[in-house]
């Protein structure tokens, strides 16, 4: 079962600040197809923050447009800030350290246009297919698929 943690147990604090995070590649293959290995997607590796506060999985609008990822067309998404129209875009996203992919369609939000340290939102919609432990004392967070 592979496991990641994704916590900040040497800086307990710092989970407080930031929450649980993971290193994600994003981009688009579009010869990818569900049960291929791995996409072809760029090797940066960019900050994914596992959100169990948002159901679908999203992209920072700005990284999406930079990679020029295909845009896929619209979503109402509601957030603390209210409710808006975003475009959504093909993409995946690979986490490397559980061997995993996600691929879809994903919200295009403002993420580090808005100061946040991520381009990505790990939603509920992947995180039923996974196991967090979230261990605030220590400031560990484990993420394991099954």
């Amino acid at each position: 079962m592979p496991t990641v943690e994704c916590g900040s147990a040497d800086f307990p604090a710092d989970l407080v600040r930031h929450g649980p995070t993971l290193q994600v590649r994003i981009g688009f293959d579009s010869s990818f197809e569900p049960g291929d290995p791995v996409p072809t997607v760029p090797a940066f590796r960019r900050s994914a923050l596992v959100d169990t506060g948002t159901q679908e999985t999203s992209i920072d609008a700005d990284l999406a447009r930079s990679l020029n990822l295909p845009v896929a067309g619209s979503l109402r998404v509601t957030g603390v800030l209210g409710s808006r129209e975003v475009t959504t875009y093909h993409a995946q996203i690979y986490i490397p350290s559980l061997h995993w992919v996600i691929a879809g369609h994903f919200a295009g939000v403002q993420l580090a246009s808005e100061g946040m340290p991520f381009h990505a939102l790990i939603g509920r919609h992947f995180l039923r297919h996974a196991r967090l432990t979230y261990y605030g004392p220590t400031g560990s967070v484990t993420l394991s698929i099954d």
